[in-house]
């Protein structure tokens, strides 16, 4: 059971990751895209979901057994590999193009031989710690389901 349920939130956090997002919470003003390259890994992960304002489940991941590490380079490119150490997956998706725009990346990427275009926000970003996060929205017939993630990340 537990290793379905990490599978899913994992998944779920891989759906997400490939949405545009938009989010409450920002950094104030522009950040320095020179901070951000080099190599991140994924250290916590935490998921909420709300219809119409209530809370419908709420997770938070130490991401000990599966995480993505990001790679971006000084040319605007870059990589994500996701690693599930359980099934021993080390899946590598190419970014062909990326760049900060105020407190947003944005980023082109190959996931399965298709190219996605993602869009995140930075809510923090330092010398050692990143942090994207989310807040995508759907109507559905029973009403406004939101999900909220909070990725941090670790440079490593």
């Amino acid at each position: 059971m537990k290793r379905t349920f990490k599978f899913l939130m994992g998944l779920i956090a891989a759906v997400l990751f490939c949405s545009v997002f938009s989010s409450c919470t920002k950094t104030e003003g522009s950040v320095d895209s020179k901070k951000i390259v080099g190599d991140w890994k994924l250290e916590n992960v935490i998921y909420k979901t709300y219809l119409d304002g209530e809370i419908q489940d709420d997770y938070e991941d130490d991401c000990s057994t599966w995480y993505f590490i990001f790679n971006f380079k000084a040319d605007g490119t870059g990589m994500r590999t996701s690693i599930n150490e359980n099934s021993g997956e080390n899946i590598q998706y190419p970014i062909t193009s990326w760049k900060i725009v105020g407190s947003r990346i944005e980023m082109w990427e190959v996931e399965d031989g298709v190219k996605r275009f993602v869009q995140m926000d930075i809510e923090e970003l330092s010398d050692d710690k990143l942090i994207f996060s989310g807040a995508p929205e759907q109507k559905t017939e029973n009403g406004i389901l939101k999900h909220y993630v909070k990725y941090t990340y670790k440079r490593i």
